[in-house]
């Protein structure tokens, strides 16, 4: 349920961060600042936003997915903190209609990490495709 102080603060957020709204997804273009926890997609975008990943579908275990790297993300969820007090988007999570593209990558030499739950999800299908 939306109430129109939510809406309020979303109509802010997409005029304040260049977001585009399609229904209840929204998309976003920013630079990823911090890789919170790489390995199970979670990264932080302008210093502000928390995205997560993990339930998006990666290719190339998320290759390019560091911090400097500017990212453009479609079609994701917006997530807010269930404290009433506290009615701001806190950051995005990404489904399988979810994509992510790396627009600039990062000039920062930095190492990679792969997005693991990505292929652990994999081996659990694949053993339930086999029975």
């Amino acid at each position: 349920v939306t109430t129109a102080d939510d809406e309020l603060v979303l109509t802010s957020l997409i005029r304040a961060h260049s977001l585009s709204r399609d229904a209840t997804l929204l998309s976003y273009k920013g630079v990823i600042t911090r890789c919170v926890l790489p390995e199970a997609g979670v990264y932080e975008l302008d210093d502000s936003l928390t995205l997560y990943l993990t339930h998006s579908n990666l290719s190339n275990q998320g290759r390019g997915l560091r911090e400097g790297a500017e990212v453009e993300v479609t079609n994701a969820h917006v997530l807010r903190l269930s404290d009433p007090l506290y009615k701001k988007m806190s950051g995005f999570v990404c489904c399988p209609v979810s994509r992510i593209e790396v627009v600039h990558f990062s000039e920062k030499e930095t190492n990679f990490k792969a997005f693991l739950l990505q292929n652990k999800l994999a081996q659990l299908l694949s053993r339930f495709r086999a029975t």
